[in-house]
């Protein structure tokens, strides 16, 4: 008997997404959420969930900017 896993990867990523979804809504309402906290509770993302929080790390300012009303164009080469 052989056991059909064709749709393993697409319920590990439907899976990912959710956990990231679950993690914006939450910043959105204003609860801190800390990375190790996520990935104990979800420890087969792990390198995912650093990913994530590592690129909201990076956002954060750009989406100051924006809530501040900033616009034109940014120079960002430093």
């Amino acid at each position: 008997m052989t056991l059909d896993r064709s749709n393993e990867p697409e319920e590990r990523e439907q899976r990912l997404a959710e956990i990231i979804l679950s993690c914006l809504r939450a910043s959105e309402a204003g609860r801190a959420l800390e990375p190790d906290a996520v990935i104990a509770r979800h420890p087969e993302f792990a390198v995912e969930i650093r990913d994530f929080f590592a690129d909201q790390d990076v956002a954060a300012p750009l989406r100051g900017l924006a809530a501040a009303g900033v616009s034109g164009r940014l120079d960002l080469r430093g």
